[in-house]
């Protein structure tokens, strides 16, 4: 039990943001900030994983990346593309001949550590996370579990509630930014130019998250963020506030590099 005028003097009630999110985001007061959950959802194959890993890329924090949707390889690819700005197929050859080359190219993206276990539960992410504390001496800032739909639940917790309420119990606790990845309803149609609203979300967990981004993306190679849930900033639960930004697969680029980064 604390009292708020000496808590406020506490360093942990900052509650800083992860920093160089996109400028086009932030403008509209949205940010992944610690001591929260924060999600990213959309359809199938629209980018979600590649926001992630960009946002990671561009925060330049210490970041615990949980892949259970995407493999290794995949996720060393993407990255060295990202970092390259070259194409994902004219790197991938370097993970079979060139081993040493993409080791050491990987080296230099040293403040995201990796998970790929399959089918993590809550208990073993907090075991990732007392690790990274015991190697780094320090609880990573950000952390990403990517997806919601590939953890491993208790009985009775089908579309993952209690997991995101123990996630928020884990940002609190070790003052990290949490950012899950989540699918969105294929059955839910949404309007040319706005993002899947709230409402498509699966299993209607959107009670956990003090920020929603809904992702997607269109044939004219750009990719749309919205907030349809933001406790701090603007929001559209419909979907129709969005921002569009440029985006290459190829390279795993959304939007342009953060100008500390070029």
């Amino acid at each position: 039990m604390r009292q708020l005028h000496k808590a406020v003097l506490s360093p942990t009630a900052q509650a800083p943001s992860i920093p160089n999110l996109w400028p086009e985001l932030t403008e509209r007061g949205i940010s992944i900030r610690v001591g929260e959950v924060s999600m990213i959802c959309g359809r199938p194959s629209t980018g979600k994983s590649m926001v992630a890993l960009n946002l990671a890329y561009r925060a330049q924090v210490p970041t615990l990346y949980i892949s259970a949707d995407s493999h290794m390889a995949t996720q060393s690819i993407r990255l060295m593309s990202l970092m390259t700005n070259r194409p994902q197929s004219e790197l991938e050859p370097m993970l079979i001949d060139e081993k040493q080359q993409a080791s050491d190219m990987l080296r230099g993206q040293s403040n995201i550590r990796w998970s790929f276990l399959s089918s993590p539960t809550a208990d073993q992410i907090l075991e990732l996370v007392e690790a990274h504390i015991e190697m780094w001496s320090e609880p990573p800032q950000l952390l990403i579990v990517d997806n919601l739909t590939d953890v491993l639940r208790e009985d009775g917790d089908e579309w993952g509630k209690k997991f995101l309420l123990e996630m928020k119990f884990l940002a609190r606790e070790y003052e990290m930014a949490v950012l899950i990845l989540h699918h969105m309803s294929l059955s839910k149609s949404h309007a040319q130019g706005t993002v899947p609203p709230m409402e498509a979300i699966q299993g209607k967990t959107a009670e956990t998250p003090a920020l929603i981004l809904s992702v997607t993306t269109n044939d004219n190679g750009w990719l749309g963020i919205g907030a349809v849930k933001n406790r701090y900033g603007s929001m559209n639960a419909h979907g129709e506030i969005v921002d569009w930004l440029p985006y290459d697969p190829a390279t795993a680029r959304v939007g342009p590099l953060a100008a500390a980064l070029a």
